[in-house]
């Protein structure tokens, strides 16, 4: 019977939110330099979690839907909308965590929290915020694994 790697398991859970979230906020802007931003972070992740999840069963596929879903659930994130800022602050997190290597995806991500910083725009909430959801979702992954 194969095993699973872990590690991989949990840097393509990470490339999904990446995903996921960039998407939402790029559906939700207007044409612009966010939209674009968010465009190009999606092309990055995706550029790193194909051949990643290749290694992945597909119950480990399913695993990461639950453990997505698990973590909007417990971090209050369900259907509910959040500022740019608190979500870049989240995916930094993670980012950083999961590929401290990777400057492409940290750059882009950091790009979007000092344009909206320099806009005035970025709420003093956001950045603890988003620490507290990669903390809820650290210990959604480790109940998981």
């Amino acid at each position: 019977m194969a095993v699973t790697d872990y590690k991989t398991l949990r840097k393509v859970a990470v490339l999904s939110m990446v995903q996921d979230m960039v998407r939402h906020v790029a559906e939700r802007s207007g044409q612009g330099r966010l939209r674009g931003r968010c465009e190009d972070l999606d092309r990055i992740a995706e550029g790193i979690r194909r051949p990643l999840q290749a290694r992945l069963f597909a119950v480990d596929i399913v695993r990461i839907g639950v453990l997505k879903d698990r973590w909007a659930g417990q971090a209050g994130w369900r259907n509910k909308p959040k500022h740019v800022c608190t979500i870049v602050s989240f995916l930094l997190a993670l980012v950083v965590d999961m590929f401290p290597g990777n400057t492409d995806l940290q750059a882009s991500l950091q790009d979007v929290w000092d344009y909206y910083e320099r806009a005035g725009r970025c709420p003093a909430p956001s950045g603890w915020a988003g620490t507290l959801a990669y903390l809820k979702f650290e210990r959604v992954m480790e109940g998981m694994i």
